[in-house]
């Protein structure tokens, strides 16, 4: 998948990180 693509999209979308944040538990957390 591409890691780079969702990290600019939790960037614009913070709602759509804490579902991320959850679902990875790791890295955008810790970015």
């Amino acid at each position: 998948m591409n890691g780079k693509a969702d990290e600019l999209d939790l960037s614009r979308l913070p709602k759509i990180r804490r579902k991320y944040s959850q679902g990875l538990g790791g890295p955008i957390r810790a970015s």
